[in-house]
């Protein structure tokens, strides 16, 4: 799990990933998914207290979303496509979750 606590953190997946999870504690997180290819489901797992993690994705994909938000948010800002699944599973407590176009 990559962690980012009172700072800002970034990592880029390789193109083969299939689970990963990133946790912020009054700080933020950025995955960079952008090179993810094949048609493998994919998985990642957010938790944010007071914090934010960024997945940014290739077009193409699927992503389906899960967890909770308390006073936070989940938001997907790219378009549908039929290309592999990733699902999101965020935990948020007054923090954000965003799914994003690379």
């Amino acid at each position: 799990m990559s962690w980012a606590i009172f700072s800002g953190g970034r990592q880029e997946l390789p193109a083969d990933w299939t689970v990963a999870s990133a946790g912020t504690i009054f700080g933020s997180m950025t995955l960079d998914a952008s090179r993810t290819a094949g048609d493998q489901e994919r998985s990642l797992k957010a938790f944010c207290l007071f914090g934010s993690v960024t997945l940014k994705v290739p077009a193409g994909v699927k992503i389906d979303t899960g967890g909770f938000a308390i006073l936070g948010s989940t938001a997907v800002k790219v378009a549908p496509g039929d290309g592999p699944l990733i699902m999101v599973e965020a935990k948020v407590l007054f923090g954000s979750v965003e799914v994003v176009a690379a």
